[in-house]
């Protein structure tokens, strides 16, 4: 009788405990975040937490309280809105985002927003170590006519990456790069890039 008395006492704190924390979590307002001064002290334990990514409070929310699937359906929705706002905010997150799925979302949202004003972050892109984050600032730059930058990309380590950089280039009529390209290129590499090439040719 005991034993059954103490397991309901037990259930019933678990349950007041978990009313408390949800009224907390529901009662705290969205807001800018306020990052307090550094305090100096020489009993200063452990790391200090590192800061998530901050874009959030452009709408108002705590960054503290978003997580990466709601990030992940805000940049889908910044994405398909593609104004200028939304292009300066996808790019502030590529700046401050880890999660590679995220990041993988903000560069399409770049891409089909096709505007100058993507360009730089796509340019850093191009520069990832992520070979898909690679792939699409490529199409994203040739959209936006920057075929310097992607004519850079038929050297790219990644034969993947290399082969998006001449579909690219030879599906927006830059055939005369990709064919200077080729007559200096090495053996493989030439090989990989006449399978896209081949591919176009047949259609």
């Amino acid at each position: 009788m005991m034993v059954w008395l103490a397991a309901i006492v037990l259930v019933a704190l678990v349950g007041v405990a978990l009313l408390i924390v949800r009224s907390r979590g529901s009662a705290r307002r969205p807001g800018p975040l306020l990052i307090p001064a550094a305090r100096t002290s020489e009993k200063t334990r452990g790391e200090p937490r590192p800061l998530g990514p901050r874009w959030p409070t452009h709408l108002d929310l705590d960054p503290e309280l978003t997580d990466d699937e709601t990030r992940f359906r805000l940049v889908e929705g910044f994405g398909a809105l593609g104004d200028p706002w939304a292009v300066a905010v996808l790019t502030q997150a590529y700046e401050e985002e880890r999660d590679a799925a995220i990041r993988l979302r903000i560069l399409e949202g770049l891409r089909d927003a096709v505007t100058p004003q993507a360009r730089p972050a796509l340019e850093r892109a191009a520069g990832s170590g992520e070979e898909l984050e690679r792939s699409i600032a490529y199409e994203g730059l040739a959209a936006l006519g920057a075929f310097d930058l992607v004519e850079r990309g038929l050297d790219d380590p990644c034969v993947g990456v290399a082969q998006t950089a001449c579909f690219e280039l030879m599906r927006r009529g830059r055939r005369d790069r990709v064919a200077s390209y080729l007559g200096q290129a090495q053996a493989q590499r030439a090989a990989d890039l006449r399978v896209v090439i081949d591919v176009l040719d047949f259609r």
